[in-house]
């Protein structure tokens, strides 16, 4: 379920920002699959958004330290994650 509702809360986040990806693109772009030429720069840099909240969601879910997790956010942020 929550896979699901961060393949959609990306998807109207980047909607509000002009950025039509679909949630199938999305969803493709996440999987490796194949998507529309035109389609998918969106679809990827969505597929990125997803890809780091996943992430975040598992740091908020171990225990550990303030600093480790925000040095592990800086991290995610200046490096590709897919």
């Amino acid at each position: 379920m929550s896979d699901l509702v961060r393949v959609m809360n990306c998807y109207y986040s980047n909607l509000i920002e002009g950025h039509n990806a679909r949630p199938q693109d999305i969803e493709r772009a996440l999987a490796g699959a194949e998507i529309e030429e035109a389609t998918c720069p969106l679809a990827l840099e969505a597929a990125a958004h997803v890809s780091v909240q996943r992430e975040i969601d598992k740091l908020t879910t171990r225990k550990g330290t303030a600093a480790a997790y925000f040095g592990r956010i800086h991290f995610m942020g200046s490096s590709p994650v897919l």
